[in-house]
């Protein structure tokens, strides 16, 4: 379904594969491991697709190392995918994505999405689930949603290519990153030397946004757990000056974030929960806008005070 439904709307459709693995299914979290190890030699929707393609999850359960035939028949590096199953931040990533899909419902203690029980695979448009699984009942949803904002999408891969991307970025009136591991995203960014055209278009105007990962890549510094082991610093593209840690809900998460600005390893910065959204203007915050009245974002000063930041921006602002 999801091949046909790009195929109908090539330019305006983009998929994003999120971990959720149920604690019903023991091999589920090791399964997306696999996923995400494939992901980084570009083959993440094959590996995917192998998994599920005539119940081969079923087989899951007799042998948990399967996805790794699946690697040799997609004629992945079967050295570097072992390198990344036994990296840590592959775990981190697939935790993160599980905590966010838990986080966006009403309740922390069932494995529900937006107060839907989750059977997987799960499919949200613009987080509206459609009726059934035809494409008569998916294209109702996209093109009621579409509608609602009149504009015109496109979509480019930079795990699989950067040809291009200085043409592309700049024909963009908002861009948007999405979420994943900040780490591999800003490493492989660096590589391909994309800074220059990201700030070029920070330059001439262009809006820039994103979620998790895409929303966090553009401060100085990122608090993360990204780089395996816990939460560390990691340098940022620096287009807003301080620190920033996204998922600020996240058991103790927050608490690690003003230690550290407490402990001068970091400058003071931002904490946002899940469900909320921060407006920066030049390099500021100017408001703050929440989809949940018991989520909000954060300023940590340095001397680790935690204020609610539309009550420091109307500070800074008098």
């Amino acid at each position: 379904m999801v091949d046909q439904v790009l195929k109908k709307y090539p330019n305006d459709v983009k998929v994003v594969f999120k971990s959720f693995p149920l604690s019903s299914h023991k091999q589920a979290f090791k399964a997306g491991k696999y996923a995400v190890a494939a992901g980084r030699q570009g083959k993440f929707k094959e590996m995917y697709y192998k998994m599920w393609e005539n119940d081969n999850w079923k087989n899951l359960k007799q042998n948990e190392d399967l996805p790794r035939t699946f690697a040799a028949e997609l004629g992945l590096d079967l050295g570097q995918l072992d390198k990344d199953m036994n990296d840590p931040t592959v775990d981190a990533q697939i935790q993160s994505e599980y905590e966010q899909l838990r986080s966006l419902g009403n309740t922390y203690e069932t494995e529900q999405y937006a107060g839907v029980r989750l059977a997987v695979p799960k499919f949200f448009i613009n987080g509206r689930e459609p009726a059934g699984r035809s494409l008569a009942d998916w294209s109702k949803v996209i093109d009621e949603e579409l509608k609602k904002y009149n504009l015109e999408l496109s979509h480019f891969e930079l795990c699989s290519k950067v040809k291009g991307f200085s043409n592309w970025i700049m024909d963009q009136d908002i861009i948007y990153v999405g979420g994943g591991n900040t780490n591999f995203m800003l490493d492989l960014w660096q590589a391909n030397k994309l800074y220059k055209y990201f700030e070029k278009a920070y330059n001439s105007g262009i809006i820039l946004s994103g979620v998790s990962a895409g929303a966090v890549c553009w401060f100085e510094w990122i608090f993360t757990d990204s780089l395996g082991d816990g939460y560390k610093p990691l340098r940022g593209m620096n287009f807003i000056s301080g620190s920033c840690t996204p998922h600020a809900a996240e058991k103790n998460r927050i608490y690690e974030f003003e230690l550290s600005i407490k402990n001068k390893k970091i400058p003071s910065g931002i904490a946002i929960d899940d469900g909320v959204a921060v407006l920066f203007i030049n390099g500021k915050p100017t408001s703050v806008c929440s989809s949940n009245k018991n989520r909000n974002a954060y300023f940590i000063d340095d001397n680790n005070n935690r204020i609610v930041l539309n009550d420091h921006i109307k500070k800074t602002n008098e």
